[in-house]
């Protein structure tokens, strides 16, 4: 079953965690979307597989986890309000 949020729900997201260690439902590759919930301010994908992040558009991300996973490449730029970035062990 198939679950989706429209924009409005989707505005009111500000914490997002599918860290592995939190889970323990099983690895993901990716987090495919998250460009959408623009008023994300925490995002946790820590200790996954992910191998592609891009959080250009969360531009309101003050704490980003995604340690533990197998980025080859993060650009962090365009987040100007990060204050904690931990992103070890990729």
């Amino acid at each position: 079953m198939a679950y989706y949020l429209n924009k409005e729900e989707m505005d009111d997201v500000t914490e997002i965690d599918v860290s592995a260690l939190t889970y323990s439902n099983g690895y993901i590759t990716s987090v495919k979307g998250v460009e959408y919930f623009t008023n994300l301010t925490k995002l946790n994908c820590g200790y996954n597989q992910i191998t592609s992040l891009d959080v250009s558009k969360n531009t309101k991300l003050t704490i980003l986890d995604c340690y533990a996973n197998e980025l080859t490449e993060l650009n962090v730029s365009k987040n100007t309000e990060l204050t904690n970035l931990d992103c070890y062990a990729n």
